[in-house]
């Protein structure tokens, strides 16, 4: 769980986005898949294999790529969607992430739901080709 400021939640938000793909930058997917939550009610939940396996399925098996530090891009193109749940109970957020010195088209969409409006649990739902 997470606390984020509600006067600055989406910038809270991306921030946390932005450390998470750092750790990746990082080869510390253990660590980044530690600031996620975990649900056992959910479908499926993330592993360090698991989710390097998706950035080897994106470089069809050929290679790892390069996964970069988003402070060290262009901000500029940074692309971060926000979507609040008609409920009020959290966002679906969708983050392109670096790779390969380039905003590219793999795209992690995470789940932020909360009971209070300030604690938020985080999952990432799906890491996807736009």
């Amino acid at each position: 769980m997470r606390v984020f400021n509600q006067n600055h939640l989406h910038e809270d938000i991306r921030l946390f986005i932005r450390e998470w793909v750092k750790l990746l930058s990082l080869n510390k997917f253990k660590e980044a898949n530690s600031l996620l939550d975990v649900d056992s009610e959910r479908n499926f939940n993330w592993n360090t294999e698991n989710l390097k396996e998706v950035f080897l399925d994106y470089c069809w098996h050929e290679r790892m790529p390069v996964i970069n530090n988003p402070d060290q891009m262009d901000l500029d193109n940074e692309v971060i969607t926000f979507y609040e749940y008609t409920d009020g109970s959290g966002y679906a957020v969708e983050y392109d992430i670096p790779l390969d010195g380039e905003w590219g088209d793999l795209t992690a969409k995470f789940s932020l739901e909360s009971e209070d409006q300030r604690v938020y649990r985080v999952y990432l739902d799906d890491i996807h080709v736009m």
